[in-house]
């Protein structure tokens, strides 16, 4: 049914910001410089929003000129709605504008989301993926951990993934923040979180604690890790045995063969000794062709028979290089912490002599000294 109702009527029905769209419509109509006008604004009653959409003409009612027009109610919500929509535009236009990124995983409907930055730095067409989608797709299996996380109610909110994109060469390392959205029963719903990219911090700090030749770690580092491990020792917190190792008539290889077989030599040995030991143990150059193996948990019993395998792995290795051979041995010595012991350097003297006895007895063995 048709209502009449004046222009200041109408004016006051409507918010401010949006009463000069309606009242410019109504002067182009009024003055012939449009047909017909549509637009959209809101009535706020109350609680309550309601959405409009409006089609308006100008006619000649004899002398006078006037502007009919037809409203049509497309959206009613009430304030705890409105607002609901709001916050999800601020967070999709977030998502949309931020460098940071950011992802989401909705728990009840299994999918997972990020916003465009990480899409574009993943260089993965942008979407919503389901959630195995999304492990194929981030090289992720571990993201898995994620929802038995989720099921045993045991979030930590932090961790540090490694992102090995499908079709992407990059292996990239982010750390990543989030925090779940429960219901009003303390269910999840959904797990919004951040990530940072540290792959090349994580470079860096890898390079400055590695030897960039043999790739096992540095004198620095292991000077660090002795510090830490004599503390733990004397804390009564580990047992640890120093072995000390370095190649027979090494100098006379590289007189012989040159200094790339030398280099050859020595990558060699690291990476048929770093096969062998286990992932607790710490393979360190010490310098030149001397190195460190910092072992922890292995009893006095069982250290030589460890040390001698390693020893005679060396031993049984073809070393091949330039079409040149050349049989490498090693000469190795061990030594433990013990409680009298000042500092790490104590041990760390008793394990050099151990090795000059080895040599001594004619190199390409292995002696601890007690």
């Amino acid at each position: 049914m048709p209502v009449s109702v004046s222009y200041t009527t109408i004016l006051k029905a409507i918010p401010t910001d949006q009463q000069k769209v309606i009242s410019d419509a109504f002067l182009h109509l009024l003055q012939g410089e449009s047909k017909e006008e549509v637009f959209q604004f809101q009535r706020v009653h109350g609680d309550l929003t309601y959405e409009m959409e409006a089609s308006c003409r100008a006619f000649m009612d004899g002398q006078i000129k006037k502007v009919m027009g037809i409203c049509k109610l497309y959206n009613k919500y009430s304030r705890s709605q409105r607002q609901t929509v709001q916050e999800e535009e601020k967070f999709n236009v977030l998502m949309s504008l931020s460098n940071m990124f950011i992802w989401e995983y909705d728990v009840k409907e299994d999918t997972f989301l990020a916003n465009a930055s990480l899409f574009h730095k993943l260089k993965i067409d942008e979407g919503t993926y389901s959630f195995e989608e999304a492990v194929d797709l981030l090289g992720m299996p571990k993201l898995n951990d994620l929802k038995q996380h989720i099921m045993d109610d045991n979030l930590t909110g932090h961790a540090i993934v490694h992102v090995k994109p499908k079709g992407n060469p990059m292996d990239y390392i982010f750390e990543t923040n989030y925090k779940p959205i429960k219901d009003k029963h303390g269910r999840y719903q959904m797990i919004i979180g951040t990530m940072e990219d540290i792959t090349e911090k994580e470079i860096l700090k890898t390079n400055a604690s590695k030897d960039p030749l043999t790739n096992s770690y540095n004198r620095r580092t292991a000077d660090m890790t002795l510090h830490s491990s004599f503390e733990k020792f004397m804390n009564g917190e580990d047992f640890y045995t120093l072995i000390f190792f370095d190649i027979d008539n090494f100098k006379s290889i590289n007189d012989s063969y040159g200094h790339d077989m030398g280099d050859y030599v020595l990558r060699h040995v690291c990476e048929v000794i770093t096969k062998e030991i286990r992932n607790s143990d710490m393979l360190c150059r010490w310098g030149g062709d001397e190195f460190l193996l910092i072992c922890t948990g292995i009893s006095k019993e069982n250290i030589y028979a460890y040390i001698d395998r390693l020893r005679k792995l060396i031993d049984n290795t073809e070393f091949a290089f330039n079409k040149e051979k050349v049989h490498v041995t090693v000469s190795m010595g061990a030594a433990y912490y013990y409680h009298s012991d000042v500092t790490f350097d104590q041990a760390m003297k008793r394990a050099d002599r151990s090795v000059y006895k080895s040599k001594l007895a004619g190199r390409n063995k292995v002696c601890i000294l007690k």
